[in-house]
Parts: structure tokens; C-alpha cells; sequence
């Protein structure tokens, strides 16, 4: 079985690898390769699901599997970004392929609107979430973990950079900084 869950920020699928088990314990599949399985997963679902065109996945030897396995994966856009991947065997004796430097396409409102509410916070504006943009498509963040974006000002349409330094993916936190001159 294979079952992808959207998450507001990055995206998991879940890889079935259960063989049939008479304990209540699950035992993990021996006999299906995981690297080659997330790999396919990768090039498949995933890259469906992201929306940045074709992915190549490259997962590290998971070695013997039990509840608890990590190992690391990569998916590489065509143009070259990195996406980086977190694998683990949960306790049902699933592996679960997590991103960890990828902001999905459905998360990007809530950037916006939470960067406009800081700004707001901040220099008391009255800034929207339709000020700041983000983009729409998902974002593979740089190492720095930048995302970089547009503002808008509200009373004379003037677009500066803004730069948000994502510090915890999963809970929306960042720092930002609002370039000092508007875009030519």
C-alpha cells in the first residue's frame, strides 16, 4: 500500500513493507528492496504531488530493517535543487518518506499571511496576505533555509524583496528582513 499525506508544509508518503504477521507485532517485508521502493516513490508520487516536474530520487542503504530505521534520500529537480528527504520505518512497520527542505504549494498562504501579520506586528502597518507573495508553485528551500518573496506596498504599489528565514518548517516560524529599496 502506498498512501501520500499532504501536510500543510512538506509532503510524506508512506511506503507499505508489512509482510503478513501472526504476532501483534508487524514484521517488515525482507524480501522488497526499500531504497529502490522509496526511489520509485520518489520519481512517482512524489514528483506528481510537488508539482516541479521530474524527480530523481537517490535513497542511502537503509541496511536491516525495524521500527525506528532512518536513512536519508534526495530528489533532484530538473533544474538542479535538492530536495532533501527523511525515511523511517513507523511502528506499523511502514516506511514513511518525509521532506525536509520543501515547502508544499498548499502552505504557501499561510507564509503569507503570517508574514503580513509580523510586518503588522511590527511596524504597525496594515499589510494583507495578498501583499506578500510568495509564489504558488512549492518552494525547494536553499541550505540557508531562505525563502524569498515580494511585497507589495499597500498605498503606492511599490514591490520590495522580502526575505524570510524559515527557522522550524513544520511550525511556520521565521525571521524576516524587507529589502531597503523597492524593485526597479
Amino acid at each position: 500500500m502506498r498512501t501520500l499525506r499532504p501536510s500543510i508544509v512538506a509532503l510524506t508518503i508512506v511506503i507499505a513493507l508489512v509482510a503478513a504477521a501472526c504476532s501483534s507485532a508487524p514484521e517488515v517485508d525482507t524480501s522488497v528492496d526499500p531504497k529502490t521502493l522509496a526511489e520509485e516513490m520518489i520519481a512517482g508520487d512524489l514528483a506528481t504531488t510537488v508539482g516541479l516536474g521530474p524527480l530523481v530520487g537517490v535513497c542511502s542503504d537503509p541496511g536491516p530493517l525495524a521500527v525506528g530505521t532512518s536513512f536519508g534520500c534526495t530528489a533532484t529537480t530538473d533544474p538542479g535543487q535538492v530536495i532533501q528527504i527523511l525515511g523511517v520505518v513507523n511502528p506499523e512497520g511502514r516506511i514513511e518518506l518525509t521532506t525536509t527542505n520543501l515547502v508544499s504549494s498548499a502552505a504557501l498562504p499561510s507564509f503569507e499571511r503570517e508574514a503580513a501579520a509580523a510586518l503588522n506586528n511590527s511596524v504597525g502597518s496594515n499589510f494583507t496576505a495578498e501583499s506578500v507573495d510568495c509564489g504558488n508553485a512549492a518552494l525547494v528551500l536553499r541550505p540557508d533555509f531562505v525563502m524569498a518573496c515580494a511585497l507589495k506596498m499597500p498605498a503606492s504599489g511599490e514591490v520590495f524583496d522580502l526575505t524570510l528565514t524559515i527557522t522550524d518548517l513544520d511550525a511556520r516560524r521565521f525571521s524576516l528582513v524587507v529589502g531597503d529599496q523597492p524593485r526597479p
